[in-house]
């Protein structure tokens, strides 16, 4: 590992080399895109190196270029984020530490709640339906409210459009993979014009077990899905705009061979018999074509998650579910006051579960029901504000907002009836400065705050032999104090971010011991995460692209001076990609993952792995119709390697999958 570390270090320096060799090419060399832009961060589009706090964006492009079966594995592409998994279809992301439900995932402006004991969030999306991804790293933004002390992950998914010239668009994107062997069937069609637009969508995958990279087969870790789209939009007069978007998500016989932290180490299987996602909104936006008054925009929606499971723990068999329901509705203004350009709105979201558990002797037949959750809703209620204000060179950001919080549970077997009322609030300041127009740097201070989800508040879970585990609907809000610094570069020919963070939590929920046989959620953790990162990419010779990014980060718990878990280690990735003629292009790049030896003393580790990634494709345009043939394989070297966050707490442990082919052909007409 020592040879791969000194290949990355090599690879820094050539990239630093190349970029002072560039200088004095000539000016044909070929620029980089326009600056991205980013609209999660301050809820309207701006460049991404003029904003304040990590920002990560990925694009269909980026997506689909090892065909991921889940956005997560796409995600691991941004610098500071990670994959940790149940199984290959169900991977949570943890981002610069922090994961699962310190992350909040919204799927087109709609937040997504779950129960989280299991992944089943980003496996409800088929990528090929994904157009971007915006990837906030901390509680950077005021908009956002419960859960963004780890960031947001926002999801935008493929939709019509209000194009100059009417017409149909239509595409069809259908690929093979031999490892996990299976099929990939997505494909769009849309009607539109300048007041109107039709679309629908439908995807369908069917995947076997897949084989780690020592040719062992990873039981129970297959899947199938579908998922279909309904959108329309309408102009109905000048400055008025209104959106109708509906999806429904339905997998079967989902394995999660990775779940021990929530199955049994004995438990010989645990699948998702079904899990079922329904989103609807409404989207209605008014410009009033005013210099002081920019826009208004009302965002309406309901998103529904079912998840029954089945685990199989001779003789007994454990049925767990439950529906997850989240209502909201979301008020945004933008307004330009001055040099100040202010966002302000508020937003109400209500989540209401019902759980429910069987446990069948299969020897015997006989069966007992319980509820692990009573039934039980959370509502959050807040108002907030972004407020801009550009002075020359120097551009200053400061947001907040403030949530009222009620809690309320019906009686069941273990939990009275209860209200409970909180309130938080969310803030941060931050300062951007462009030295010139390719270089800027920015710093901010930021808190957040994450509320005790139900699950927290009203666990129960009887473990066997008298000992029990309890929750606590009195838990307090966790606590973020976040700061940041980080510098931007971007000319014709290179483009550099690199940051280093501090995020300091407080009242963390974890468990206390009471007595030998009851354990319960309290407010008894502190911790402290920091860690940098960078990524660089270089363009030459007019058809090819270097790029390299780092990870790091490192958490301590700071109130017992020791390592906590599911911290995941260094991470360096270096590639290439060259474009070739007759829109024939390639890339190959190399990921790299130190061994992460600081964990607590009764987990296991995990040891250092290197894998390679490669891939080529080929445009062609075929009667005005856009063709793509493409081949990917991903584990190219067939490297048996478990990731360090897919290792639970018990110490169990599955293979990530060995070398897999995809090969696909998609087309848009």
């Amino acid at each position: 590992m020592k040879k791969k570390l000194i290949f990355s270090i090599f690879v820094n320096i050539f990239l630093l080399t190349t970029t002072c060799t560039l200088q004095a090419q000539s000016q044909t060399v070929p620029a980089y895109v326009t600056d991205e832009i980013v609209i999660s961060a301050d809820g309207y589009g701006k460049p991404l190196t003029s904003t304040t706090g990590g920002i990560g964006i990925l694009t269909s492009e980026d997506i689909m270029k090892t065909g991921p079966v889940s956005i997560s594995d796409a995600l691991q592409g941004v610098t500071g984020v990670y994959k940790s998994s149940d199984s290959g279809w169900g991977s949570e992301i943890s981002i610069r530490g922090t994961g699962r439900d310190k992350v909040v995932m919204l799927i087109d402006g709609s937040r997504m709640n779950t129960s989280t004991d299991i992944g089943a969030q980003f496996g409800t999306l088929n990528p090929a339906s994904v157009m971007r991804v915006e990837v906030l790293k901390g509680p950077i933004s005021s908009l956002y409210g419960s859960g963004s002390v780890g960031g947001v992950v926002n999801i935008y998914t493929r939709t019509g459009e209000f194009p100059e010239e009417a017409g149909f668009k239509s595409g069809l994107n259908i690929s093979y993979e031999d490892n996990q062997s299976g099929k990939n069937v997505y494909g769009f069609t849309s009607y539109n014009n300048r007041s109107f637009y039709l679309f629908g969508s439908g995807s369908y995958r069917e995947h076997d077990n897949y084989s780690d990279g020592d040719g062992h087969e990873v039981d129970n870790s297959g899947f199938n899905d579908a998922e279909g789209v309904v959108n329309m939009g309408f102009k109905p007069a000048p400055g008025h705009t209104v959106e109708l978007r509906s999806q429904y998500y339905e997998g079967r016989d989902i394995g999660i061979p990775g779940a021990r932290d929530s199955v049994p180490l004995t438990a010989s299987k645990a699948e998702y018999e079904k899990i079922r996602r329904a989103l609807g909104s409404i989207d209605y936006k008014l410009t009033p074509g005013s210099s002081l008054w920019v826009d208004s925009k009302l965002h309406l929606y309901w998103m529904y998650l079912n998840r029954e499971v089945c685990i199989e723990n001779y003789p007994a068999k454990i049925q767990p579910g439950s529906d997850n329901s989240t209502t909201g509705l979301q008020w945004i203004n933008t307004l330009l006051l001055g040099n100040n350009r202010l966002v302000a709105g508020a937003d109400s979201w209500i989540r209401t579960i019902e759980t429910w558990r069987k446990k069948t002797n299969t020897l015997n037949g006989t069966s007992i029901e319980e509820t692990p959750v009573p039934d039980a809703y959370y509502l959050s209620s807040g108002i907030y504000f972004e407020d801009e204000m550009k002075l020359g060179d120097l551009t200053l950001n400061l947001g907040g907002r403030f949530d009222s919080i009620r809690v309320s549970n019906e009686k069941s077997d273990n939990y009275e009836k209860e209200n409970v009322n909180d309130y938080s609030w969310n803030g941060h300041a931050g300062a951007n400065y462009m030295f010139t127009k390719e270089f800027s740097t920015a710093i901010l201070a930021a808190s957040g705050y994450r509320a005790a989800s139900l699950e927290e508040r009203y666990k129960y879970i009887a473990l066997g032999g008298g000992v029990e585990k309890w929750g606590d609907p009195e838990l307090k809000p966790e606590r973020s104090w976040f700061f940041e610094y980080s510098l931007h570069y971007k000319n014709r020919f290179l483009k550099a971010n690199s940051s280093a963070y501090l995020n300091k939590l407080k009242d963390l929920i974890a468990e206390e011991q009471i007595s030998s046989s009851e354990y319960r959620l309290k407010n008894i953790d502190k911790a402290r995460i920091w860690g940098v990162e960078y990524d660089i990419a270089v363009k030459f010779l007019e058809k090819c692209e270097i790029y390299n990014n780092l990870s790091y980060v490192r958490v301590e718990d700071s109130k017992n001076d020791e390592d906590l878990p599911s911290i995941a280690p260094l991470r360096v990735v270096t590639g290439i990609k060259i474009n070739f003629p007759y829109g024939i292009s390639c890339f190959t790049d190399g990921t790299w993952t130190s061994a992460q030896k600081r964990v607590p003393d009764n987990m296991s580790g995990s040891e250092s792995w290197f894998r390679i990634d490669a891939g080529a494709d080929v445009k062609f345009n075929v009667a005005g119709s856009e063709n793509r043939l493409y081949i990917t394989c991903v584990n190219l070297l067939d490297e048996e390697y478990y990731d360090y966050l897919s290792v639970s707490q018990s110490g169990y442990l599955f293979n990530e999958p060995g070398r897999t082919v995809k090969c696909g052909y998609s087309v848009i007409f």
